[in-house]
């Protein structure tokens, strides 16, 4: 009776362990998320819009960009962008580019809040190929853009984000610029190594 009794004394503990430490990381996840030290990886689901080019009347693309960041201090993030995109010209023809873009995206909600605000500015660099049917033009770009966006986190680790960017790009060898606003929507995943530190800690304390 005694050895069922402790049996069941353990099981309750280390249910109890779980429970507590559960409720501290639910209390404590969002304010994770952006924290100085944690790591944001993700990508564009759709970026679509149009644009106004030297070699046509215009241009309608969709674009794909998996990002990568880090958090430096709490809510103030630098990484970069990968981006790959295709686009129909309006007055015929194709185009395929892609392209490195450095960003800052600094959060204006507070670090423990669920849904947050944040902005960005990036400086990049694409080379893409436009092609129809009687020319083939490839060539590099430059661009500046600056956008607002909105994050919201489904759980400690993920969330979802909508940015509203306008982007100005200039050919390498020109100096017009072509404005090129888009809506994106995409998601994030964010590591921190408190959070890792938890689990390893909870891992130990129930062996």
């Amino acid at each position: 009776m005694f050895v069922a009794i402790n049996s069941a004394y353990n099981t309750y503990m280390k249910n109890l362990i779980l429970i507590t430490a559960f409720a501290g990381l639910t209390c404590n996840a969002a304010k994770a998320q952006t924290e100085k030290r944690s790591l944001m990886l993700g990508a564009g689901l759709a970026s679509i819009g149009s644009y106004v080019n030297p070699y046509s009347s215009g241009s309608s693309y969709f674009n794909i960009y998996p990002t990568v960041g880090y958090f430096v201090k709490d809510n103030l993030a630098l990484g970069a962008t990968l981006s790959v995109g295709f686009a129909v010209n309006h007055g015929g023809g194709t185009s395929v580019q892609f392209g490195l873009s450095p960003y800052i995206r600094p959060y204006f909600s507070k670090t423990e809040s669920r849904a947050k605000m944040f902005g960005e500015a990036a400086l990049g660099f694409y080379g893409y190929t436009v092609s129809g049917s009687n020319f083939s033009v490839d060539d590099y770009v430059a661009t500046a853009t600056v956008g607002a966006g909105f994050s919201y986190f489904l759980t400690r680790n993920v969330s979802l984000e909508s940015i509203l960017r306008v982007s100005g790009t200039t050919l390498v060898d020109d100096v017009e610029f072509h404005y090129q606003p888009s809506v994106n929507f995409g998601f994030q995943i964010y590591l921190n190594p408190k959070t890792d530190k938890w689990k390893a800690e909870t891992a130990e304390i129930l062996e």
